[in-house]
């Protein structure tokens, strides 16, 4: 049994706090060896900011995540939602939930279920619901570092708001929420370091889009996270993520991005 627990510091800096299994795919993969009796593992996570302006702004954010392995397979789950509230009003709400499936992940190619449900108020996504797979090849596996590829297909339903579009571009004054269904092609290139004292440097990109337009028009999702090992069971984590939408479903914003640092204790 392995349990994570987050821990929640004030600096000279804001935490975002979040849960994770810190590269638990990379670190898999890397194992020759085969777990015969199951092992659960898991986390949660809060962090809770107030900020005193005209009215009280409160920051609220949760998250945890749950994994089971036994021989051949492993099952992930894991959820987050960050809300903002001023007053009595929640102003900002964004989270996920995501489900994922691996069978046989320690071989150089391997296939992955999953399944997710999110939310982005910030960027006027109210739902998005997707389900599909991939199929997962590693081409470098050493002690240090690794680089996969995955390629696959999911179906999406996404609905979308207007809040977070300017005025100047909206059609009309107020316009109707949009809902689209798509088939897309999704392609995942995946790089992890790890040092000797255990620290991790990972680059991750998507790149998704419907099959009838993915060279016009894709929507590609970078990331980047650094986990500095501090003492044995604590690290210091940073990471950046974007998402750059070549034709967005409302008119927001094409590049939107997010800094992110935690503290993480485990044991």
């Amino acid at each position: 049994m392995k349990r994570v627990v987050t821990l929640l510091i004030i600096g000279f800096f804001s935490f975002s706090v979040r849960a994770q299994i810190i590269e638990f795919d990379a670190l898999a993969i890397a194992s020759d060896s085969v777990i015969d009796t199951a092992r659960l593992s898991g986390s949660v996570s809060l962090s809770f900011d107030v900020n005193k302006q005209d009215e009280l702004v409160y920051y609220i954010k949760t998250g945890g995540n749950l994994a089971y392995e036994k021989k051949k397979h492993f099952w992930v789950l894991t959820a987050n939602n960050q809300a903002t509230l001023e007053g009595d009003d929640q102003v900002l709400n964004t989270g996920s939930s995501n489900f994922r499936y691996l069978w046989n992940f320690r071989s150089k190619l391997f296939p992955e279920a999953l399944v997710q449900y999110q939310w982005d108020v910030t960027r006027g996504l109210r739902e998005r619901y997707l389900a599909g797979g991939n199929l997962q090849s590693t081409f470098i596996n050493k002690k240090s570092h690794q680089f996969s590829v995955s390629l696959g297909a999911f179906y999406e339903n996404e609905f979308w708001g207007w809040a977070a579009v300017p005025d100047d571009r909206k059609p009309t004054e107020n316009p109707a929420p949009v809902s689209v269904n798509f088939v897309k092609a999704n392609l995942l290139l995946k790089y992890a370091y790890i040092l000797k004292n255990k620290s991790t440097f990972s680059l991750r990109l998507f790149v998704q889009a419907r099959p009838d337009s993915y060279i016009k028009y894709p929507r590609i999702a970078p990331n980047a996270t650094i986990n500095f090992r501090l003492v044995k069971n604590l690290f210091i984590s940073t990471s950046f993520s974007g998402i750059y939408d070549f034709r967005p479903i409302v008119p927001i914003d094409k590049f939107y991005y997010q800094w992110e640092n935690a503290l993480i204790y485990s044991f």
